[in-house]
């Protein structure tokens, strides 16, 4: 298990360096159940009118449900070209790996819209629900706010709620996109 960790990270890290678009570092904490911690790195970048993405999160010792756990994530994102009042949908695919214990596959559908409040400040409103074979579902609404610090560089803040095995929890994530 360790060395197919290795090896999705290296993978992530030479995609990355390849053909990022956009790379993004960021941390989300669950503030009120499990103190699930998580670490997330995602790459981007465009095909056509679909961006593409790869993440790896990785969830942190300290969360006593999914210690150690690590997710490798392929997904597929198309947003309609068409704003109304500066709002534009989006709509998400994502298949995927969790690799602790055990591994368990997961496949995931995200919608959701976006737009801009000026020149710097954007926003976004999403829900997911992802299907892990065996283990149930999952449901995460995330509003999240973005700075653009300059022309490459932008900081997002993100407000989450989570729903799994019928139970509910909320948490905070920070993160940092550097455009290519």
């Amino acid at each position: 298990m360790k060395k197919l960790l290795l090896m999705a990270t290296v993978a992530f890290l030479g995609v990355s360096s390849a053909m990022a678009q956009t790379a993004t570092v960021g941390v989300e904490k669950e503030l009120n159940k499990a103190d699930r911690t998580a670490v997330v790195m995602t790459v981007t970048d465009d095909i056509g009118p679909v961006l593409a993405s790869v993440e790896l999160r990785s969830t942190l010792a300290n969360a006593p449900k999914s210690a150690g756990e690590t997710d490798l994530v392929l997904g597929a994102r198309y947003e309609v070209p068409v704003a109304v009042y500066g709002i534009s949908p989006f709509v998400k695919g994502e298949y995927g790996v969790t690799i602790a214990n055990k591994q368990n596959y997961f496949w995931g559908v995200e919608a959701g819209v976006h737009g801009a409040i000026n020149d710097d400040l954007t926003w976004e409103a999403a829900q997911r629900v992802r299907e892990a074979f065996g283990e149930g579902t999952e449901t995460r609404t995330r509003v999240t706010l973005s700075y653009d610090l300059n022309d490459n560089l932008k900081l997002g803040g993100s407000a989450l709620l989570w729903r799994e095995r019928g139970e509910s929890s909320f948490g905070l994530g920070v993160d940092v996109t550097n455009k290519f």
